[in-house]
């Protein structure tokens, strides 16, 4: 019964999120990727689960990799758009990743990542670039305009197939809700938001 109680307030989140979503009738400019200031906070929730995460954000040296500090603890790096490549134990197609950008609608890009360790351990990532939106947030007190991209992630070697939805804001330069359906499992749905920026 539980599980069923957490699976009716998981869709019912997904679905309020959903709806707060306009679509506009004119399109973003096309992004060029570009790095927080160093210093910048981001402060995310899970809905999920109700955990708050803070990022602090540091100078990179690898294109399209933004690092930063996890809870004020540990140092962790990611791409915008690829929720689980910016793992150490991770590589990936940094040139196919990079052809995304500049970030407009309609594009679409596939690209592979794989373990280190184990490079027959290997998933194909295909991103595209949806619709742009205007959405409430609570950074703002207007509503901003995101596009929204729609990762689906295939495992090579068995049958397993993850869908991500990320609503980037080029305004704060930030994802201000990422939908990861975890293969879709309902019960291991996770719905993370943007709720305090700082430093900007």
């Amino acid at each position: 019964m539980r599980k069923l109680k957490t699976t009716i307030s998981t869709i019912a989140i997904c679905l309020s999120i959903e709806m707060t979503g306009i679509a506009l009738g004119e399109e973003l400019l096309p992004y060029e990727f570009s790095l927080p200031d160093v210093g910048t906070e981001f402060t995310y929730r899970n809905l999920t689960t109700g955990v708050m995460v803070n990022h602090r954000f540091l100078d990179s040296s690898v294109l399209f990799k933004r690092l930063y500090v996890l809870n004020n603890s540990k140092e962790k790096a990611q791409y915008l758009f690829c929720k689980y490549c910016g793992s150490n134990e991770n590589e990936i197609d940094l040139d196919g990743y990079r052809s995304l950008f500049p970030l407009e609608v309609g594009k679409s890009v596939e690209f592979a990542r794989w373990k280190k360790e184990n490079p027959e351990r290997s998933w194909t990532h295909t991103i595209q670039v949806d619709e742009v939106k205007q959405v409430a947030s609570q950074v703002s007190e207007v509503p901003i305009n995101v596009f929204v991209l729609n990762e689906t992630i295939n495992h090579n070697t068995k049958a397993w197939q993850g869908k991500v939805t990320y609503w980037f804001s080029p305004e704060l330069n930030a994802n201000v809700n990422i939908i990861d359906n975890a293969g879709d499992d309902l019960d291991k749905l996770s719905i993370i938001q943007l709720v305090q920026v700082k430093g900007r």
